[in-house]
């Protein structure tokens, strides 16, 4: 007999998601609210006469201006020099209303006694732009609406100048009117971004709470919030300010340009663009702030597309590299050019793209992990620095929900039998990690904690651990493959300028490193075989070491900067050599003194990193949230971390300390990586931000659910998946409120 639906508590699930979504929106209302009331009066300025040599004075015919306007320029009113001769009157006000060079009417905007007091500046400020197709001559009209008890006064230049003449009634004054065009203006926008905002994160937090409340499957949180705070992200993240995303943008659109038969490169060896793309594209993080959210938001609904057809040269340099990462991010932009979308359109696709990829590959990994570890997937997955990355061009977010699949895999592969689709997936997913990132190599270990008999089915003792052993030095020896395949010459120039080895040195290291790691894997099984493994990690322990002395002696001999080449400094003060392998091994002292303040003082910066409460690109902007909010993540990670009292741990005691190690190396790769990045006149790392370990989270919190003394008594996954997403919608409110209010960045 089936279970009847229980009414109640699905109306009570219904009611905690309706309330969520109304505080969720009440947050936005509010925000939107308070930065409209501290930014809409903030504007720019373009001079159109600069001459205060006399006045004209606004009498009850009114006086006009002509002002001419290029094509293409926004046009959001005028701002006007009064002076009332330092008399402030207790009444009277002033109308300025614009007209188009046809005399349809722009807009009128009006200002009292209170706003005009001395020699001040008063703007005139219309809400939303008027973009000429071509050139052409405003009118703007003065009067006054309410009567003033004296003379008020405009400063004006004593001639006329060209093309702007100035009347009082029908006559001509001959002279012109001191203004200032206003190009760009906040005025309500704040708001409206807010109200749109408030859709995705109302959705978002409604399918949280109902879901979480009738403890759904985590594969589905995951999904459906994911894709909603990421939306929300899409929105937020101002053009092009995501971590390097214009180089990402130019490396798509190229790819794209090759996927529809376009030419992609100019006589100049730069990126060839169509015609509505070429004046956004550059070489820099974009611009933030109040007044460029709101010209790329203009930009978006008013500004024309154009064909799929590439004939304008850009400023980017064609020919960059990239990988299959950036699949799904090209066949967006391919879409929106196809479709005849203008720039920013094309930009919303391609991050649109890219979300939904992380989403679902999220989902793949919730659902592929045991129960158990589904909590610590789910918080990861929704931290705010992954959707940040899923919301715009990054590959890093496809390579984050890659990893975390094949994690989850390797997991899973630990409570069963590997059936056949399972022991593919395995192999694909070893292959498909590999080619990215050199520092996320040593991921793919995290098939060693697959015990080997779960390999292969229908075998049983030393025969099936011999051939679990096998199977899993294929799939090791299939992702090498695949990382040559695709990083083979990258990583020979890498080696042949930081340490100091040719080609040839390098392949012959490469080859007998391989080597080494077939051998100690054959060693391990023979060893596990026979119950020895203890001695196996004592003779392994002495062979790390003496590989290390052996390294640590090579680079010894390798040639390093002279003392008087190390004082040498570029024009920009930085020095032109940097910390290389054999640098760091003559002067261990210095490179340890390096890396020990760098953690001292780049470690707080780094954990923002891995959450997400540091957004856009740290190197340029810091754009902080609340450390309130990093606490209570760290928080509910710790919680989704928590054992369940009387559960089986996901990890022995060897394979947590094999999983801490693997976690260890990819560290030590992204150090080393971040040194080579490093000038010698640098006392801190450069460039290690802490979103290069995120794909790791996981594997580092697996740990804590073998922790002994410390438990609870039910799952805490909901609870803590319910608190991540919360934060995260926060982070989302904050971080639109600082990138509104950033001051200076036009």
């Amino acid at each position: 007999m089936q279970n009847k639906p229980d009414f109640k508590r699905e109306l009570r699930c219904l009611a905690w998601g309706l309330l969520a979504a109304a505080l969720a929106v009440l947050a936005c209302c509010w925000t939107g609210y308070d930065l409209t009331d501290r930014l809409s009066e903030l504007a720019s300025y373009t001079l159109i006469n600069d001459d205060y040599t006399q006045y004209a004075d606004l009498t009850e015919q009114g006086l006009t201006q002509l002002v001419p306007v290029p094509a293409g320029e926004p046009v959001y009113g005028v701002r006007l020099k009064f002076d009332t001769h330092n008399t402030a009157y207790p009444a009277g006000e002033v109308q300025v209303e614009l007209l188009t060079q046809a005399g349809q009417s722009l807009g009128a905007v009006r200002r009292d006694y209170r706003d005009i007091i001395g020699d001040v500046f008063v703007a005139f400020p219309l809400e939303d732009a008027y973009i000429p197709a071509a050139d052409e001559t405003l009118t703007v009209r003065i009067t006054a609406t309410q009567p003033w008890p004296g003379v008020v006064s405009l400063w004006c230049s004593a001639e006329e100048k060209d093309g702007m003449p100035l009347y009082s009634g029908n006559t001509a004054v001959g002279a012109t009117l001191a203004v200032q065009q206003i190009t760009a203006y906040a005025g309500q926008w704040p708001m409206r971004k807010a109200l749109q905002l408030a859709l995705p994160l109302g959705l978002g937090a409604f399918l949280a709470a109902w879901l979480l409340r009738r403890r759904a499957a985590l594969p589905w949180v995951t999904a459906a919030v994911a894709l909603c705070l990421g939306c929300a992200f899409v929105q937020v993240t101002p053009a092009l300010t995501a971590p390097d995303e214009y180089t990402h943008l130019a490396v798509c659109y190229e790819k794209a340009s090759r996927l529809s038969a376009q030419p992609t490169q100019g006589q100049d060896g730069k990126l060839l663009l169509r015609e509505c793309d070429a004046p956004y594209f550059g070489t820099k993080t974009g611009k933030i702030g109040v007044l460029a959210y709101k010209q790329a938001d203009t930009a978006r609904r008013t500004q024309p597309g154009s064909p799929n057809v590439t004939t304008v040269t850009g400023a980017p340099s064609a020919g960059q590299s990239g990988n299959g990462y950036y699949a799904p991010q090209v066949l967006g932009i391919l879409l929106a050019r196809v479709l005849g979308k203008n720039f920013y359109t094309m930009l919303a696709y391609g991050r649109m793209a890219n979300l939904l990829v992380y989403a679902l590959l999220a989902a793949l990994a919730v659902a592929l992990a045991p129960k158990a570890a589904q909590g610590i997937l789910t918080a990861a997955a929704l931290l705010p620095m992954p959707l940040q990355l899923a919301g715009s061009l990054s590959p890093d977010a496809l390579l984050i929900g890659l990893v975390f699949c094949y994690l989850a895999l390797c997991l899973r592969l630990r409570t069963h039998k590997a059936a056949a689709w399972e022991l593919v997936l395995l192999a694909v997913l070893a292959a498909v990690n590999a080619p990215n990132k050199a520092i996320y190599l040593p991921a793919v270990l995290l098939c060693l904690m697959i015990p080997p008999q779960n390999l292969l089915a229908g075998t049983a003792g030393k025969t099936a651990v011999l051939r679990g052993h096998l199977w899993q030095a294929g799939v090791l020896g299939l992702a090498a493959a695949s990382w040559c395949a695709a990083n083979l010459g990258t990583a020979l120039r890498f080696f042949g300028s930081h340490a100091g080895l040719g080609s040839a040195a390098a392949l012959l290291i490469g080859a007998v490193a391989a080597a080494c790691v077939l051998a100690v894997l054959c060693a391990f099984a023979r060893c596990r075989r026979r119950n020895t493994e203890k001695r196996f990690w004592l003779v392994f322990a002495l062979g790390v070491l003496a590989a290390a002395a052996a390294v640590f002696a090579v680079a010894r001999r390798m040639p390093v900067p002279t003392p008087e080449m190390m004082v040498e400094r570029l024009p920009n003060g930085e020095s032109p050599y940097y910390y290389t392998v054999p640098y760091a091994c003559h002067y261990v002292t210095v490179t340890l003194k390096m890396l020990v303040r760098s953690a001292v003082e780049q470690s707080p910066l780094w954990l923002q990193g891995i959450l997400g409460t540091t957004l856009g690109e740290p190197i340029v902007y810091r754009i902080d949230v609340s450390w309130l909010i990093g606490l209570g993540l760290v928080l509910a990670l710790a919680v989704a971390a928590l054992p369940v009292q009387g559960s089986t741990p996901l990890l022995g005691r060897h394979t947590a300390w094999g999983v801490a190690g693997t976690v260890l190396c990819v560290v030590c790769a992204a150090v080393v990586v971040s040194m080579s990045w490093t000038p010698l006149s640098y006392t801190v790392l450069f460039g290690l931000q802490g979103r290069y370990l995120l794909p790791m989270l996981p594997a580092v919190l697996l740990p804590a659910k073998n922790a002994k003394g410390i438990f609870v008594p039910r799952d805490t996954a909901y609870p803590a998946c319910a608190a991540v997403s919360t934060l995260t919608l926060l982070t989302i409110l904050q971080g639109f409120g600082l990138y509104a209010g950033w001051q200076g960045a036009l």
